[in-house]
């Protein structure tokens, strides 16, 4: 994918947001620079297209990974006017970047440390199955484990508060589970911290534990599962 200009700042402009982002020259993109008003290009290769899509989604912070998302589709805006070759080719190239971390949760065994009631304890953890669907402006997603030997069945629902459209997340523990709600929002927060790498929010009511809070950041945790990707990577 070639942009071109005449106006050295704008080559430089490129150059620098492209850099920002982790992308090197040579590696992912080339410049060719304006001389005595003739046209300069950056030329963002293959491997550049690929990397910009994989940054989008596991990039290092929430910006990087937004401003990759807006290249991105920049790209896509620009193929879709030069035909239909063009889009499917950089469609591939974007897959290929997006899936580059993907990983199996099935099958997935860890044993993590929580911070319960005042003392770090750990916590076994084997994910048997997982998957993910919408439901109206909601996000569900199933998980069949077992967690400190206890098999169960746990869902996390995302979806966006309305006064701010912050992305929120909640689990609810059961009174019915194995031990009662106490052990089963430790078997949860463990279960979530295997899955996202982030402990998720105790809610107590009255003393008593009734949910379980997540946010963006585990929601972003659980895109690189590959068995969710085709419902999360747009959440």
């Amino acid at each position: 994918m070639v942009f071109h200009s005449t106006n050295p700042k704008k080559i430089v402009q490129l150059k620098q947001e492209l850099e920002s982002l982790g992308l090197l020259e040579g590696k992912h993109f080339t410049v060719t620079w304006p001389e005595e008003g003739k046209t300069g290009f950056t030329y963002l290769k293959r491997e550049g297209i690929v990397e910009l899509a994989y940054i989008a989604i596991y990039g290092t912070d929430e910006t990087r990974e937004k401003e990759a998302a807006s290249l991105i589709e920049h790209l896509r805006e620009r193929a879709e006017t030069k035909g239909k070759d063009v889009l499917e080719k950089l469609e591939e190239l974007i897959k290929h970047g997006e899936e580059r971390g993907f990983r199996h949760a099935t099958g997935m065994k860890e044993v993590v440390e929580i911070e319960w009631e005042g003392h770090r304890t750990t916590v076994s953890v084997e994910v048997k199955e997982i998957h993910a669907e919408e439901d109206g402006d909601k996000l569900r997603i199933s998980v069949t484990a077992v967690v400190s030997s206890v098999e169960g069945r746990w869902e996390m629902t995302f979806l966006r508060r309305e006064k701010d459209r912050a992305v929120i997340g909640y689990t609810a523990t059961r009174a019915d589970a194995p031990g009662g709600r106490e052990e089963d929002a430790k078997r949860i927060a463990a279960l979530i911290k295997a899955l996202t790498g982030e402990e998720p929010n105790i809610i107590r009511r009255n003393g008593k534990i009734r949910e379980i809070k997540c946010t963006r950041r585990h929601l972003d945790g659980l895109r690189k599962y590959a068995e969710l990707t085709d419902v999360v990577r747009n959440g």
